[in-house]
């Protein structure tokens, strides 16, 4: 009889865990659109200027007003900095202002960068950044 007991404690806390995991908020002070969540680097293609060269694979990750770079390596590795984001229209605007983060270079931005928005769906999004008038870098992502 004390097994039956405990066996449907056990199966009450479980299904209780369970409610509130899914529960949890992952967007943290509200919805920011189809920015959030992590996205995978799949290309950076040049024009008018040389093309950042990285290896491993490139993310980039939105919450709330928090960009993640993420570059992963061999062996599991993967070197993490953090910035802020702000999305206006088409218009993104990335700030790494802490020296103790600074922006991953492998991503070929500065600190402080505007980027154009040229894609941005559930799954694809597409960003241009614009050094000069004639040259631009556009990083093609798909939602991880």
């Amino acid at each position: 009889m004390k097994f039956k007991n405990c066996h449907t404690h056990f199966i009450a806390v479980a299904l209780l865990l369970t409610v509130w995991l899914l529960a949890g908020c992952t967007r943290n002070n509200g919805d920011i659109g189809p920015i959030f969540g992590r996205w995978s680097l799949k290309s950076i293609d040049a024009t008018n200027m040389q093309a950042p060269v990285y290896e491993g694979d490139l993310f980039l990750a939105f919450q709330n007003d928090v960009v993640q770079m993420i570059q992963t390596g061999d062996e599991n590795r993967a070197d993490a900095t953090y910035g802020s984001f702000r999305l206006d229209d088409n218009t993104l605007f990335l700030e790494f202002n802490d020296p103790q983060r600074p922006v991953n270079p492998a991503f070929g931005l500065p600190a402080t960068c505007r980027l154009q928005v040229l894609e941005l769906t559930g799954h694809s999004l597409v960003l241009q950044y614009n050094p000069t008038d004639e040259a631009y870098l556009t990083y093609t992502f798909r939602k991880w």
